[in-house]
């Protein structure tokens, strides 16, 4: 049997890895619980007029109780670190870069059959090399 390249396997691999991860929209979180929570954007403003800050890459964030100030490069403003600071009043929710469950559970459950039928095929013992080469061309 052919030995299937490990490049090629970490190439078709990391996407379905990386699509189970999702930045998903959280209410402001309360003040105990902020300083552990890993924001990687903003929501401003009321849901008609929102404006959505998403940073890139964040090398600071610091929670007052009436503020919170940003350290890192804006997704879509260049590769510049820029420092902002922005009024709890004016944010409507926070961004949070995690995995996605439903993706999660789709991915693992392909993983699973796609196991399990390989196993059938090849352990029942009415598979021969042969039978396996064909079946894929």
């Amino acid at each position: 049997m052919r030995k299937v390249s490990r490049l090629l396997v970490v190439t078709v691999i990391v996407p379905f890895l990386v699509s189970c991860m999702a930045t998903l929209q959280l209410p402001l979180p309360e003040p105990a619980a902020r300083p552990d929570t890993g924001i990687r954007g903003l929501i401003l403003g009321s849901a008609e007029s929102a404006e959505r800050i998403e940073y890139r890459e964040m090398q600071f964030v610091e929670w007052t109780d009436s503020t919170v100030a940003i350290i890192g490069i804006v997704r879509g403003e260049g590769q510049n670190m820029t420092t902002r600071t922005y009024r709890l009043s004016d944010v409507e929710a926070i961004l949070v870069h995690q995995l996605h469950p439903d993706r999660t559970s789709l991915l693992v459950a392909g993983v699973f059959v796609g196991v399990g039928a390989l196993a059938a095929i090849l352990f029942t013992g009415k598979t021969t090399d042969e039978t396996v080469f064909r079946m894929t061309r």
